[in-house]
């Protein structure tokens, strides 16, 4: 072609159909043919007798090749241009894996360590997309191993991500350092944070041969990238890193393993695969939390029934703040119902509590009904007492949860019952509770169930006396409605009005006149 150029032979020649020999290149895919033309004065606009132009067949194409001509006709042949995304023609070869393209850039003055849109060198973008050849010809014209993009990712990172274990070979054959950071934190969802490497991201990604290549090269093996393979749920890469010689049972600094953050993320094939290689299910968290209380607490049905097929303590207790939950009291604390199914199908203490009650007090405070009526049906004291004093029932109405409310009233639940061991609130009913917060639904509900309207608490005070002192009109109206008696006096001799007064509860003293 050069030589015919040379002749001065008619570049805009047309055949037949109007077509120009740049028409025929960009419509095979021949980019060294349209580069030559092109640096010739060939006329990437000419039109031939359907109207179509060099340009239109270049778009037609689906091979690598039309891609190039396509680049060139729209950006230019200049080795500095760049096109929409801040690609040089160099970028693109590397990315593509044309290291023809790539060579003839490089010997005409292509920039070897030019930065793209997202920062990468060709280095990086060709071991980014696996293209060993052109990975070998940049190192072989002098690029830098070590460059990083604007993540601060190397090469050999970006490859390790990708799972090219050839590109990755080559780099570390030439020198890559194995143990070099990026800037980003460790790419999954964990709360840890911590620079990533180029193991890191294979684990991340499940890409078995580059670990082991890794590994075989002298990657540092810490038990962290245990916590990855699990946090992921790769089983696979699991046996992998526990073949190499990882602690199973390795401690973040706040004493999470692996197999915590297994049940943490809901990943049974990763807690099998920790089991089976005898991971301890007994390991506690800096919060004495185990796996199977992690389990249970974020609802991770399978994995609860896999940790109590290996054993796991159903009682083992854990929690901050001195809270000391079991796996069946947080379980019905977050309305887990099938993780309680399964902890009292497999002998959980019905009455174990934390430090403010049993199971069934969680469901009253955070109002899981149907999880209350199947710890009912299991035979759970529906009188029981939590650290304050309250049944389930006098719970609910403190936190004004009518609807649980009824589910005890069904099923037989003391309307009448009273706080006991509480200094400041003894002897207060459940309807004197309600009233005491100004619930008036959950009023109108006991006084329905026939709640007594006169009960006293243990300073002689009624329901009404209290619900006066709160200023809570609304249910003042309700318990008066009925039939509450005015004149009743606490034990120091003051009936409803004069409490409301003392509390300058001036709306609630009209009503009581």
């Amino acid at each position: 072609m050069r030589t015919l150029i040379k002749s001065h032979v008619e570049l805009e020649a047309e055949d037949l159909n109007g077509q120009t020999a740049l028409h025929v290149a960009a419509a095979r895919g021949h980019w060294a043919s349209v580069r030559v033309l092109m640096m010739h004065g060939s006329n990437k606009d000419a039109e031939d007798d359907d109207h179509h132009t060099p340009v239109y067949f270049a778009g037609l194409g689906k091979t690598i090749d039309h891609e190039v001509c396509l680049w060139v006709f729209r950006y230019g042949l200049h080795t500095g241009a760049r096109d929409d995304h801040g690609d040089t023609l160099l970028m693109v070869a590397a990315c593509k894996g044309i290291a023809s393209l790539a060579g003839y850039l490089l010997d005409t003055g292509a920039d070897i360590e030019v930065r793209g849109g997202a920062g990468m060198t060709p280095l990086i973008a060709a071991a980014a997309h696996g293209k060993e050849d052109v990975v070998l010809l940049l190192l072989d014209r002098g690029s830098r191993v070590e460059a990083s993009d604007a993540n601060g990712s190397t090469a050999l990172i970006r490859a390790a991500w990708r799972g090219h274990t050839e590109a990755v070979r080559v780099l570390l054959d030439r020198g890559a350092n194995i143990e070099a950071m990026n800037h980003l934190d460790y790419p999954t969802m964990s709360t840890t944070t911590i620079r990533a490497n180029a193991i890191s991201f294979a684990i991340v990604f499940n890409h078995h041969d580059t670990v082991r290549l890794l590994l075989e090269r002298g990657a540092d093996l810490i038990g962290f990238y245990l916590h990855i393979a699990s946090e992921c749920g790769n089983a696979d890469m699991i046996h992998l890193l526990l073949d190499a010689g990882v602690d199973i049972d390795h401690k973040k600094h706040d004493g999470t393993t692996a197999l915590m953050l297994s049940a943490y993320r809901d990943r049974p094939g990763a807690t099998d695969a920790l089991l089976r290689r005898g991971a301890n299910t007994e390991v506690r968290r800096g919060d004495d939390a185990t796996a199977l209380w992690i389990a249970s607490e974020f609802g991770r049905s399978e994995v609860v029934e896999m940790l109590l097929r290996y054993g796991a303590d159903i009682e083992s207790k854990g929690g901050l703040g001195g809270r000391e939950d079991t796996s069946l009291t947080k379980a019905s604390e977050w309305g887990h119902l099938s993780v309680v199914q399964i902890l009292l199908d497999n002998g959980a203490n019905i009455e174990s509590s934390n430090n403010s009650g049993t199971a069934l007090h969680e469901t009253a405070w955070h109002d899981h009904v149907k999880i209350a009526e199947l710890l009912i049906k299991r035979g759970a004291d529906i009188e029981s007492r939590d650290a304050g004093g309250l049944t389930p029932l006098l719970r609910a109405s403190f936190e004004n949860k009518q609807e649980i409310a009824w589910t005890f009233l069904v099923h037989g639940a003391r309307i009448e019952a009273c706080i006991e061991g509480n200094r400041e609130n003894s002897r207060k009913s459940v309807l004197a509770e309600a009233c005491a917060q100004g619930h008036v639904d959950m009023a109108r509900l006991l006084l329905m169930w026939g709640a007594d309207v006169e009960t006293r608490d243990r300073e002689g005070r009624t329901p009404l006396m209290l619900a006066a002192m709160g200023g809570h009109e609304a249910v003042v109206s309700r318990l008066l409605q009925y039939g509450a008696f005015r004149g009743a006096r606490d034990a120091t001799g003051l009936t409803a009005i004069s409490l409301a007064a003392r509390e300058q509860r001036d709306e609630v003293v009209k009503m009581l006149r």
